[in-house]
Order: structure tokens, then C-alpha cells, then sequence
């Protein structure tokens, strides 16, 4: 078997660029990962790394141009396309956010949803249930509601959930980044648990890197698009501090306190030192790092031991008071926050860390006045204060970045040229000046979050509140962040965030609270509180604790090596600089990166695993560029595709075969039956159409949401007779989808909404006309919706007179199953009776579909043309 026919994973020069984007998001790559290998992919935010994931499993990947190969467990990637059970089975893939991959509402559901998708027997199901609860240890919670669960406990679900599908390959994107760290700890064991037992390939994206470099086989480094570093770990770490790189400051603490240690001791001329720094590799993990120190320390007395610093607090000034604060989200539910007392002082960046589920969010919205406790009370002591989410999209209302920023001063007394002034030093300070006109929803999260922390900044607040400010960033990026907080302390800004990113509570909070069950269990300086701790402290703190009482941050223990050694106190300010070791300061690590590769170069065959064969055939990327992440035969343009003719051929000869037979063998009110059967064949074309074009799932997925939509808003509007929705959604599934959406989605409305208000004769005849509603919608608007993506007054006047219209369709088709349902004899003055006592309800119902499209048109179909320009369904 050749090589690459044996790796998990084989990419060979691939390109990829988002639609609608003229620079490549990742370019030349090349990767070969072995087969029950673990990888851990890493790089600056925004670099490339969920792109490259993303493209490795064809249901996800995002929409654009890709060149270049990709062969999955020796199969080209295009061929897992069409194909979602075996996709399943081979690649698994867990998201970044818990909340986003869970489906179900039970424990046990979440695990046999996708099994059952396979349509797996009975038997196999419960079996595989069984033991994966066995293997991850859920038992105790296998019954449980989701929305019971822990953040920890939703994320090994969502593993739990994948792995029941007994994939070859496993994907994590950032999973840790939402989890405390006795959570993430817990998580990543169980990750390696599956590669070592079960002998799955796992390719992990972190930035968290502590507690997942030491137990990868392979270390990738990402920046700009490209893959600087692939080596494993142990020369990895090494060759980015040789070159001074900045992803270093991301590397486990023990690495860095290593360099710093050699990069002040190897001033020393002695060969006693110089014997002491001789070590046979970089420590990677708290085990390691001990074995080190042990070694370097050995008969050095100790003489310093513990760290001198500053106080930071600038004000004895209260900002903020709590006094007995109680809150609970329901009447008869429990308590979330209870008797809380305590009190922020001005200038004051206070951190607030503690497990999931112990209520740090809900008392940041408390604070926020987002929500009300039903006893006690909090004095805030300023003029403003401003909230960073969790979720940085929620805050995203606008088209563009720059629109966005420019929406965060619109309320605020500034003149328009302060307003672009303010805004370019913002987006210089969080780098985010490359991004400015791209869409909020289209960057990565770590891009996402910068944003959202920019939206903020700019109010100038008072009291600054943030949730997980660091999540989905870059450590090059923290510095930064924590220098500006640093900057508005200084200013007398009071800063409160929570957080699970110990390392940066540690490096720049004043002030840390321990948050458990509702109440504060421990607080201090970030020295005091973490000094000490097993599980929440730094790794450099557990590392060094026998030698140094209350070093916290790698550098510290690093300084505190080489002063012991030489006996001397070296003098340092602990700052942290933007780079490893100054003498390699370079423009954003250009050079650094130039450098590490031209230094790779004599291995790059080697540890990229490329074939021979491939050598050569890199030239013609062009040729093989393909378009991916769209649609394939997708029938959303066109109802009228050729190999629908003979299938509606065939319905109408069918149509008229039954009415014959009827009118021959049938009996009194035989209309009744023929009626009902001619609608349902109606309607069979168009859906048979559908499943033959086979519809990727990001298609189903946008006309399911429509389908809900009109029936939510059908039961919404109960009690009001013919003002409904229904025909409104219809119409803008049309006008976006094609005719083809348009009529499945106005004909499900119909069929599903008719569970919860009565299934009967009459519904195929209300899914005709919804869906005919729609279809003609399609038809007519599907053109001018491409060439007016934000539709003009008189595109939005013509759809909603169309609308109109429709309303009075609409009831010609559904009187016809009155007239065939309730008149003896059917006939022209039978149903002009109906349609004289019908006409004022079709007119209601006519004049509301008018003001539904007046209202939903415009924002709607620029959410959909948002989402077919996205995923590729135009």
C-alpha cells in the first residue's frame, strides 16, 4: 500500500478562497496524518484553522473555491459528497459552542438520534447506546434533560453523540473553549482516552495549549494561511522559541519558563551553569517541568522564593456595591445566586472565575441590570456601563464590521469625522482593520469576539463588564487586551470579567473572586488566591510550588531560576512582551516565519508525508480548481426540469383515468373522493421532483426553518380569522428559493400546521394553493430578487401587491373543496354562493398578507440571499 494511501488524512497543495473573497483563507498546504495519530493544530485567530477543518468533512465545508487534494482514510473527500451515512461513519466532528451541535431535549435522545438517521436496527442502537454510556461514564445522567446539564457535561454529550457513530476520524474545533478548567481537563482525557483505546485519528484546533500539546503526536502551526511548523511537539515548541516566533507565548507554561530561564542563564560563562542548562528536551507538562527543576535546582540554595509586585488597585473608591443579593430564574426553581455580598473599587480589574453552571454569567447580567434579583440590591457608582457577552454575535446588527462599529456611536453627541477617527484606532488596537468590510457572521470567532470587545470599547464605559473576553483569541491578542485593560484601570475605569483562562486572571486581573454555588468561596490577588491550588492555578504555579511559593506566570518561574542560580537578584519589571526573546523581534513574525520555513525545508518531504509522485503535479493547481460547499442538483431554481415532464405527464393521465372511472363506476357525491384524489395527485410532481434532486442538508435545513416559521406563526395569529402568515412565507421562500422551495414550503405549511388545527379532505386543496402561492411567487420575483439583493420600494410594492392577489387565490382553490364538500349538486351558481359568503374572509385574509409582506419582505429575503450566497445555493 502506498504511503499516503495508508495516513487518515492526506492533503496535498490545497487552496481554498470563500466566495465573494479574492484572498485564499488557507493556500498552500500539505499534511499527511497517520492513521490513530493525534494532532493538535494550532495558529493566530483567524489564521486558517477551522477553514482547514471544515474542508475536511464535505457537509460543512463553507462555500468557495477550492484547489488542491484531500483524501480521507485514502479516498478522495469529494467522494464522501451525497453520501451523509458514510460521512458519518468516517468523520466525526464536534463544534466549538455546546449549545450548537445538541438536537434533542433527553440525554438518551441526543445519543440515538443519529443512529437512528442511519437507520440502524432496534437492537444495534440500544447496544451502541449502552456502551458508549459505559465507555464516557454518563450513566448517572443518562436520563437526564439537556438543559440540566453542565457546560462540561453538554460537551462530552456532544463527543458521546459522535463517537456512537464509531467515526474512523474525529474533528474538534476549539472544543475547550467554553469549559472551566477542571472541565477541559476532563474533556481532553476522554479525547485521548478514544485515540488510545479505540485508535481513532483525533485533529484538535486549540488555543488553550497547556493540557493538549503534551499528549499530541504531531504539532502543526498555522499563521497567515499557511503551515509554518509541523513537527512533533518537543521539536515544535523548540523550533518557535529558536526563531523568537509569537505563537510561543501560546505554548504549554512550562516550555516558557524553561526559555526564560536558559535565555537569562546561558549569559553565565561558568561551566557549572552551563552544565546545569544542558537538558535533554523543552518540558511540555507539570510532570515534566518538576523533573526539570528538580534537575537545575539540585543544591542550589534557595534565597528567593517568592515574587516581588505592585499593588494595582489605584482607588480605595467604591464603583460597585452588592449587599445580600438573592436571584432565581423562576418562582419555584432553585437559587442561582444567593446572599451575595461584595464590592468593585474604581480603577479595579477584577476577575471572576469558577466551574459552569455556578451562575458568574447570570450575575454579570444582574450587574448589567439586565435582570432584577428579588432581594437585596446593586449600586453602581458612574454614568455607564457596558456588557461584552458571552456570544459576541449577539450584539451584531448591522452588514459590516465597520457598520457595526459606526452603530455603537450613533447614540452618542459625535461629529462623524471623530466618529472615523475613533473607529481606526479601535481597529488598529484589535487588528481587525483587514476586516472591516466584511460581514460580522462571515469571520472567524476569535475575529467575532474582537469586534464585539470593539463595539464595547467604544462607549467609553464606566464600568466595563465582560464574559469570557478571551475566548476564540489568540495569546499575542491577550497581551494586547489585557495592556488596554491595564490602560482603562489606569484611566479609572473599573473592569469586571468572568473567565476560565486562568493564565490571563493571573497576568493582569488586580483582584480574583472564586464564584461556587451562588456565592464568592475565595478571594484575593490573582498571587494569593491560585498560589497553591491544584486545579484552578497556572500550570507554571503547580510546576514550581516546591521551589517558589507564589509564582504564577512562567516568567516569574523562570526569573526566580536564574536568580537563585546566580545568587543574585536579576533586576525585572515581568512584563510581558509581544515576543519570546527580544533579539528576535521581527514585523508581525514575518521574518520569524520566513525563517522556520526556509529551515524546514530539507524536512518538509519527510514530515508532510508527500509522495513522489506528487511532486510534480502542483503546477496546474488552477485546472483543478472546483467550486465546493454548494448545492449539488439542488431543484430551488427550476420546477421545470426535464425529467419532471414525463412524471407530470404521467400524473395528469392518471388524473384523468380517475375521473372517468369515476363519472362511469362511481355513485351519488362520487366528486367528493374524486376531488380529494385529483388535488393529492397535484401535488405529487413537485415533491417527487424534490426528493429526486437529492438536497444537501444545508438546503432542507432553510426550507425546515421556513416550514416553522409559517406554522409558528399560524398558531400565533389563532385568534385571529385570515390573518395569517402563511401565504406571506410562502411567497418569500419563492422569491428567494425559486418556485420549486416555494411550493414545498407553502405546501408543508399547510400539512404540518393542519396537526395542531385539523387534518381532513380539505387539506391537500390548502397545499395546492400555499403552494402554488409560492411557486408562482418563484417564478415571477426569483429574477428580480438576484438583481435587486436588497429590494427597492417598488420590488417590496410589487411582491406585496402579488401578495394580495394571492390572498384572493388562495380562496378560489379552498372554496373549491366547500363547493365538492358540502353542495348536493356542484355547479357555477353553487359556487358563486360559496364565493359571495367566502369573498370578506379571502379579502382579510388578502389586506393581511399584504401588511405580513410589507413587514417581513425585505428583512427576510436579505437574510436568505445572506445564507445562498454562503453556502452556495444560488
Amino acid at each position: 500500500m502506498d504511503k499516503h494511501n495508508s495516513d487518515a488524512v492526506h492533503i496535498k497543495n490545497l487552496e481554498f478562497t470563500y466566495a465573494n473573497m479574492e484572498v485564499s483563507s488557507i493556500r498552500e498546504i500539505n499534511l499527511a496524518l497517520e492513521r490513530g495519530s493525534f494532532t493538535c493544530i494550532c495558529g493566530p485567530s483567524g489564521c486558517g484553522k477551522t477553514t482547514l477543518l471544515r474542508n475536511l468533512k464535505p457537509s460543512i465545508t463553507p462555500h468557495g473555491l477550492r484547489s488542491g487534494t484531500i483524501e480521507i482514510m485514502g479516498k478522495s473527500v469529494e467522494s464522501f459528497e451525497g453520501n451523509p451515512c458514510e460521512e458519518a461513519q468516517t468523520i466525526g466532528y464536534v463544534l466549538q459552542n455546546p449549545e450548537n451541535q445538541i438536537v434533542t431535549d433527553k440525554v438518551w435522545h441526543e445519543l440515538a438520534f443519529g443512529l437512528e438517521n442511519l437507520g440502524l436496527p432496534t437492537e444495534t442502537i440500544r447496544l451502541r447506546i449502552a456502551e458508549i454510556a459505559s465507555f464516557f461514564g454518563i450513566q448517572s445522567w443518562f436520563d437526564k434533560d439537556v438543559s440540566e446539564l453542565s457546560g462540561g457535561q453538554k460537551q462530552l454529550l456532544n463527543l458521546a453523540a459522535v463517537m456512537v457513530m464509531q467515526p474512523e476520524i474525529l474533528i474538534l474545533d476549539e472544543p475547550t473553549s467554553q469549559l472551566d478548567p477542571i472541565a477541559a481537563v476532563d474533556f481532553l482525557d476522554a479525547v485521548k482516552k478514544i485515540n488510545n483505546d479505540i485508535g481513532t485519528t483525533v485533529i484538535i484546533t486549540e488555543h488553550r495549549l497547556d493540557n493538549v500539546v503534551s499528549i499530541s503526536d504531531r504539532l502543526v502551526v498555522m499563521d497567515n494561511g499557511e503551515i509554518i511548523v509541523n513537527r512533533e511537539p518537543y521539536s515544535a515548541v523548540s523550533r518557535l522559541a529558536d526563531v523568537g516566533h509569537p505563537m510561543f507565548l501560546a505554548m504549554p507554561n512550562p516550555a516558557q519558563a524553561y526559555n526564560s530561564a536558559m535565555s537569562q542563564l546561558t549569559e553565565c560563562d561558568s561551566e557549572y551553569f552551563d552544565d546545569r542548562t544542558k537538558y535533554p528536551q523543552m518540558p511540555l507538562n507539570v510532570r515534566e517541568g518538576r523533573q526539570w527543576l528538580d534537575h537545575i535546582m539540585a543544591g542550589v540554595p534557595i534565597k528567593f522564593d517568592r515574587v516581588q509586585r505592585k499593588e494595582t488597585i489605584n482607588s480605595s473608591e467604591i464603583k460597585l456595591h452588592t449587599k445580600d443579593l438573592w436571584f432565581r430564574y423562576e418562582r419555584d426553581s432553585k437559587d442561582i445566586i444567593k446572599g451575595l455580598d461584595f464590592e468593585a473599587y474604581k480603577g479595579e480589574i477584577l476577575a471572576i472565575i469558577g466551574g459552569n453552571g455556578t451562575g458568574k454569567t447570570t450575575l454579570l447580567s444582574i450587574l448589567a441590570g439586565m435582570r432584577k434579583p428579588y432581594r437585596g440590591k446593586c449600586q453602581i457608582n458612574g454614568d455607564t456601563t457596558a456588557l461584552l457577552p458571552q456570544n459576541p454575535q449577539t450584539l451584531f446588527v448591522r452588514d459590516t464590521v465597520r457598520e457595526e462599529l459606526l452603530e455603537a456611536l450613533e447614540d452618542l453627541d459625535i461629529k462623524a469625522t471623530d466618529s472615523e477617527l475613533k473607529i481606526a484606532a479601535i481597529s488598529e488596537l484589535l487588528e481587525i482593520a483587514d476586516i472591516m468590510d466584511k460581514h460580522p457572521y462571515d469571520i472567524s470567532g476569535g475575529e467575532q469576539q474582537r469586534v464585539a470587545l470593539g463595539k464595547v470599547l467604544l462607549l467609553n464605559p464606566d464600568l466595563l463588564l465582560m464574559d469570557e473576553p478571551t475566548k476564540g483569541i489568540d495569546n499575542l491578542l491577550k497581551n494586547k487586551l489585557g495592556e488596554l485593560l491595564r490602560k482603562l484601570s489606569a484611566e479609572g475605569k473599573t473592569i469586571i470579567f468572568v473567565s476560565h483562562d486562568i493564565e490571563f486572571c493571573s497576568r493582569f486581573a488586580s483582584r480574583c473572586m472564586m464564584f461556587f454555588d451562588g456565592g464568592i468561596s475565595g478571594e484575593g490577588t490573582p498571587a494569593n488566591l491560585f498560589a497553591g491550588n491544584n486545579f484552578y492555578t497556572t500550570a507554571a504555579n503547580r510546576m514550581a510550588r516546591n521551589y517558589f511559593v507564589d509564582a504564577i506566570l512562567p516568567e516569574e518561574v523562570g526569573l526566580l531560576v536564574a536568580q537563585n542560580i546566580k545568587g543574585a537578584s536579576i533586576i525585572s519589571d515581568l512584563e510581558v512582551n509581544d515576543k519570546p526573546n527580544d533579539e528576535h523581534k521581527g514585523d508581525n513574525g514575518s521574518k520569524q516565519d520566513e525563517k522556520s520555513r526556509d529551515n524546514e525545508d530539507d524536512e518538509e518531504d519527510d514530515e508532510n508525508g508527500v509522495d513522489e509522485k506528487f511532486e510534480n503535479s502542483g503546477n496546474d493547481i488552477s485546472e483543478r480548481t472546483r467550486e465546493v460547499g454548494a448545492p449539488k442538483g439542488g431543484d430551488l431554481k427550476d420546477i421545470k426540469q426535464s425529467r419532471n415532464f414525463w412524471l407530470t405527464l404521467a400524473t395528469a393521465a392518471v388524473m384523468g383515468v380517475t375521473i372517468f372511472a369515476g363519472s362511469v363506476l362511481g355513485g351519488d357525491r362520487v366528486y367528493y373522493v374524486i376531488s380529494a384524489l385529483v388535488a393529492i395527485y397535484s401535488l405529487v410532481p413537485f415533491f417527487v421532483g424534490f426528493e429526486r434532486s437529492k438536497p444537501q442538508i444545508r438546503e432542507l435545513v432553510v426550507i425546515s426553518v421556513l416550514i416553522a416559521i409559517g406554522v409558528i406563526g399560524r398558531q400565533a395569529f389563532f385568534m385571529l380569522p385570515q390573518m395569517k402568515p402563511v401565504i406571506a412565507i410562502s411567497v418569500i421562500a419563492g422569491a428567494s428559493l425559486g418556485p420549486g422551495a416555494g411550493f414545498l414550503v407553502g405546501a408543508m405549511i399547510a400539512f404540518v400546521s393542519n396537526f395542531f388545527f385539523g387534518q381532513g379532505p380539505w387539506t391537500p386543496w390548502q397545499m395546492m394553493a400555499l403552494g402554488l402561492a409560492g411557486m408562482f411567487a418563484g417564478l415571477i420575483f426569483q429574477k428580480w430578487n438576484r438583481r435587486e439583493p436588497k429590494p427597492s420600494k417598488v420590488h417590496k410594492i410589487a411582491v406585496c401587491v402579488f401578495g394580495l392577489v394571492s390572498g384572493y387565490f388562495y380562496g378560489l382553490i379552498v372554496d373549491l373543496w366547500t363547493l365538492f364538500g358540502y353542495t348536493e349538486r356542484p355547479s357555477l351558481n353553487a359556487y358563486l354562493v360559496v364565493k359571495s359568503t367566502a369573498i370578506w374572509f379571502d379579502t382579510l385574509l388578502a389586506i393581511s398578507t399584504f401588511v405580513f409582506l410589507w413587514v417581513l419582505y425585505a428583512p427576510m429575503i436579505k437574510k436568505l440571499n445572506r445564507i445562498k450566497l454562503k453556502y452556495g445555493m444560488d
